[in-house]
């Protein structure tokens, strides 16, 4: 069995120690009841053990759920999109979705920077900056964006179907459509009068009134389910 390199441990400590640091913060009282947050253990005081230690891991838990009110769905101060129309009604979770998750990590890279600075605040007496206030605000944030990621996640799991079914109506209006549309056959290559009988009969079928009724209605719903589809297909 081939023993690995030198290189490779080295490489595995550090990655180690890098999951480590990101995965842990550290939040601690001292004797004068000034509360702390670092990335590393608190240090021993004078000989004396450190104070006990909350170790808070960085996967920020959802404490709030979906309020539903007579205004409408909310997580917090954010607003869950609601539509009638299951199309429209995926298109805007999908679209929310996406820019909820680039919210929680831009929020989640704060909250470390903020972290990092309220340690150098806890061991600087001198030094200006609390962030307790905004870390708090931060993670209460945070716990927002993650009800309302959730939830846009188990929504679009509810309307799996609705791509797929509104592709296969869009090509079935297509066919339907395609048939009205050359109900009378392939046009004559023919312009201005004429005594061709296959002419004048395309002519009268084209011209008849229940015909051009059915054709228009037909090019609507075409129309309708295309403009349903390009929303589902739109970034």
């Amino acid at each position: 069995m081939m023993k690995p390199s030198l290189t490779l441990l080295l490489f595995l400590s550090l990655m180690s120690i890098a999951f480590t640091a990101q995965a842990k913060i550290y939040q601690w009282t001292d004797s004068n009841g000034q509360k702390h947050f670092s990335q590393t253990p608190p240090p021993k005081v004078q000989g004396k053990k450190a104070p006990k230690v909350e170790i808070r891991k960085e996967k920020f838990k959802v404490n709030r759920g979906v309020k539903k009110t007579k205004n409408g769905s909310f997580c917090g101060e954010i607003s869950l999109p609601v539509s009638d129309d299951p199309v429209i009604q995926l298109a805007n979770v999908e679209y929310r979705q996406k820019h909820w998750l680039e919210d929680i990590q831009r929020q989640q890279k704060r909250l470390r920077k903020f972290f990092d600075e309220q340690y150098e605040f806890d061991s600087n007496p001198n030094m200006s900056g609390d962030n307790s206030g905004i870390i708090k605000r931060t993670e209460q944030n945070l716990e927002d964006l993650e009800c309302a990621h959730s939830w846009s996640k188990r929504e679009t799991a509810r309307l799996f179907t609705v791509r797929k079914d509104t592709e296969e109506k869009l090509e079935a209006i297509r066919e339907e459509y395609a048939e009205i549309k050359n109900r009378c056959g392939e046009k004559p290559d023919i312009q201005g009068w004429t005594n061709d009988k296959e002419a004048i009969e395309w002519a009268k079928c084209e011209s008849n009134s229940s015909g051009i009724s059915k054709h228009n209605k037909k090019l609507r719903e075409l129309k309708a389910m295309e403009s349903k589809a390009s929303i589902l297909n739109s970034e």
